[in-house]
């Protein structure tokens, strides 16, 4: 795909106007004053285009005189098409405006995958989401496989910590304890030396789990940009000397976010990760934030033989609530 040279892509009165956005620290404070997730956020776009990847910012304006910013991604192969990851709930008038893009854009089809989730109420799917299923069903969209995991899991940090405590499994509670007793310690520390540390960690352990992950450099650019914007925080857990845990956490808006982690095999027995989880908690609450987001669980009915089931039970301990996410969808250019 070529990268349009033109700053108004097309407008058009009864069907809104799109604007590509000019890469300048106005337009980039504009653009991240306006977004509602991480991976919308400029810094999120330039991490990617270190990667490989290049990146369309657009201003919509939709007829109804509503105003939306979207960070698409570049995908160039097998076919090319466009990417909007955790961008809002889609419309109508949101999937013209894309199909449009996607159009003068020359891509194929443009992949949508909203930051709209959907909380399940007694193990049943909420009705909310179905409605909003069919919704774009009806525009022409496709259903297709996400990138990102298609449950997660949040805690209200509105509550007490007194609330939150009680509110976890028994099991979460005595570990935590536990952690305590042996006098394991959590410190937010951002320095350099605990960057490495946490990166060792986080290679280690996707290792360990035969998972995929950034390159270690991709690693070191992803914190430098996020944190350089305040967003990254880590948390470094020891015991006796060593670091047996190391977590990166995004806070943006109200929403505390945890992305990435690390940890050791070693001394597995005092509950360093339960003692990370809670401070990782009154971190949150310390910062005025109101939800804390796992970034992804499995669901009510996961697979034991999952790779990720071992940290799915570990976080189902802080008895979090499960949201379903409304999934990804395929755009057509033509309609």
């Amino acid at each position: 795909m070529q990268k349009s040279q033109q700053n108004t892509l097309s407008a058009n009165q009864d069907r809104g106007e799109i604007i590509l956005c000019r890469d300048t620290p106005e337009v980039r404070a504009e653009f991240n004053r306006s977004v509602l997730h991480p991976l919308q956020l400029c810094q999120w776009g330039d991490f990617k285009e270190c990667t490989g990847h290049e990146i369309r910012r657009y201003k919509l304006h939709l007829p109804d005189s509503r105003t939306y910013y979207a960070q698409l991604i570049v995908v160039p192969e097998p076919a090319p098409f466009l990417y909007w990851p955790r961008g809002p709930l889609p419309d109508h008038q949101i999937l013209a405006l894309l199909q449009r893009i996607g159009k003068e854009e020359g891509a194929c089809f443009v992949k949508i995958e909203p930051d709209s989730s959907f909380l399940i109420i007694s193990g049943q799917p909420n009705p909310k989401l179905d409605k909003h299923k069919k919704s774009l069903l009806r525009f022409g969209c496709r259903i297709t496989e996400p990138y990102y995991a298609p449950f997660t899991c949040r805690i209200q940090l509105t509550k007490s910590l007194d609330e939150l405590h009680a509110s976890m499994k028994p099991k979460a509670r005595y570990n935590i304890s536990c952690a305590h007793r042996h006098g394991v310690t959590v410190r937010e520390d951002n320095s350099p030396d605990a960057f490495e540390q946490y990166l060792h960690l986080r290679l280690m352990t996707m290792k360990r789990y035969g998972i995929r992950s950034h390159s270690l450099e991709s690693h070191r650019k992803l914190w430098e940009l996020m944190r350089k914007e305040g967003i990254a925080h880590l948390l470094i857990t020891e015991y006796n000397g060593n670091v047996l845990a190391a977590w990166m956490l995004y806070r943006f808006r109200k929403t505390l976010h945890y992305p990435y982690g690390g940890s050791t095999r070693q001394n597995r027995e005092v509950m360093p990760s339960y003692a990370t989880m809670w401070e990782a908690i009154k971190f949150g609450k310390s910062c005025g934030c109101t939800i804390f987001d796992l970034w992804g669980c499995l669901g009510q009915t996961p697979r034991v033989d999952d790779a990720w089931a071992g940290l799915h039970r570990f976080k189902m301990a802080f008895s979090p609530s499960i949201y379903e996410y409304l999934g990804a969808y395929d755009i057509p250019s033509k309609p």
